[in-house]
């Protein structure tokens, strides 16, 4: 790493990923492109307390997304299968409020969301993972939950579950976008 450089200071070998170190040269491949980040949404619902904790509301989140597009898929699809499973997680708690494990069950899920999020860089639905995670320690930290608090806690999954969605459908419009500029790129040389 070298501060203070400007990327035209590299020279070309370092532009084209080579690097001399000490223990010789590297080839590193290059950056690919970061998809552009996903606006602000307003949810149909208002945002929502969970059990006195502050409840899933994408309005107060300031994360910035900077999804890595490769990453995005492979957690887009693990997505698929932890939320519904969550979802089902959570209403087996509902049905059993006095099982502490039911709800230890939901907040394993929800960690494993909030990483994936991350990690392919999708920080907004990580951060609101994140608060949910928190919101779920909470109520199983009080006792046993009540009718009120596993409404609003089914209500934060669906929005949850809408933000996915959304980030989703905005992800494939960049991607479908930056193939059309591509090809017009290359018809241009």
């Amino acid at each position: 790493f070298r501060s203070g450089l400007e990327p035209d200071a590299l020279s070309t070998d370092e532009a084209a990923g080579f690097a001399s170190t000490a223990l010789g040269e590297i080839q590193f491949p290059p950056l690919g492109p970061v998809v552009e980040t996903v606006p602000a949404r307003t949810l149909s619902t208002p945002p929502r307390s969970v059990s006195g904790a502050e409840g899933l509301s994408v309005e107060d989140i300031d994360a910035t997304d900077a999804l890595d597009p490769e990453l995005f898929e492979i957690f887009v699809d693990e997505a698929q299968e932890l939320v519904p499973r969550l979802a089902e997680e959570v209403r087996a708690w509902d049905a059993e409020p006095g099982e502490p494990g039911l709800g230890i069950a939901a907040m394993r899920s929800l960690h494993t969301l909030k990483g994936g999020a991350r990690l392919a860089g999708a920080m907004r639905l990580g951060e609101m993972a994140h608060r949910l995670e928190t919101a779920l320690e909470a109520m199983s930290a009080r006792g046993t939950p009540d009718a009120a608090a596993f409404a609003q806690l089914h209500a934060s999954i669906d929005a949850l579950a809408e933000e996915l969605q959304r980030s989703e459908e905005h992800t494939s419009e960049l991607q479908s976008q930056s193939t059309i500029s591509y090809a017009v790129f290359c018809l241009k040389k």
